[in-house]
């Protein structure tokens, strides 16, 4: 279970050592359901002011096993985020076609970009920043 085994200390980019999760096209919505803001980091002086970065890690359990996206985001000024690089998300999520195969990459990161896309990941990062600069004024 995700929240057990992978998660007791979850960085954004761990995802990327995760085991490679199929998933088919159509099973797309379903996933963007239950996939919920686990992880993200902010700069280390607790700013989020314009040229901020930091990374954001969602995930999801699946039947097959735990699937992540992470992304580097950029805030443009304060309360404006971004994703930094739209073609550098690091999942263990494979997409596969009607008869199981994968994607070709350049498919599968415009699939990705368009998971990330239907998520509300901005706020999730605004609240986790406000709750550390909490902690770092206390």
């Amino acid at each position: 279970m995700l929240s057990e085994v992978v998660m007791k200390d979850p960085r954004p980019w761990h995802v990327a050592s995760w085991r490679d999760v199929s998933l088919a096209l159509s099973q797309r919505q379903w996933m963007i359901r239950r996939l919920a803001h686990r992880a993200c980091s902010s700069p280390p002086d607790g700013k989020l002011c314009e040229g901020a970065r930091g990374q954001a890690m969602w995930s999801c359990d699946t039947p097959h096993g735990p699937v992540g996206l992470s992304w580097d985001w950029l805030a443009l000024r304060p309360g404006v985020l971004v994703m930094a690089d739209p073609m550098n998300i690091v999942s263990n999520l494979v997409f596969v076609d009607d008869e199981g195969r994968p994607l070709p990459e350049s498919q599968r990161i415009v699939e990705l970009n368009n998971v990330v896309h239907a998520l509300a990941w901005q706020p999730g990062v605004l609240r986790a920043h406000r709750g550390a600069a909490e902690l770092l004024a206390a």
